[in-house]
């Protein structure tokens, strides 16, 4: 999947980081996960908007060792590109 956001927020979810992206063009929230920090690597930092590139995990808590948040839908992110 290939998601642009608007990124809201950053934060640690166990082993892991989450980031909340709001759609580009609508108002829909989603969660991207990810091994690193971008924030602290400067990948993308709030209110930057980026595209993503990354596959959906239905149930992240048993699908994504050090996973710790919500058991909803994610996308597991794998290669963030900041649009300027």
């Amino acid at each position: 999947i290939l998601v642009c956001g608007k990124v809201k927020s950053i934060e640690p979810a166990g082993k892991v980081f989450r980031t909340t992206l709001e759609v580009v063009g609508t108002r829909e929230v989603i969660e991207v996960v990810s091994r690193v920090d971008p924030s602290a690597s400067n990948v993308f930092r709030a209110s930057d908007t980026v595209l993503v590139f990354g596959v959906v995990v239905v149930n992240p808590r048993s699908s994504l060792p050090g996973y710790q948040g919500p058991n909803a839908p994610v996308v597991f992110g794998g290669f963030p590109v900041r649009q300027e």
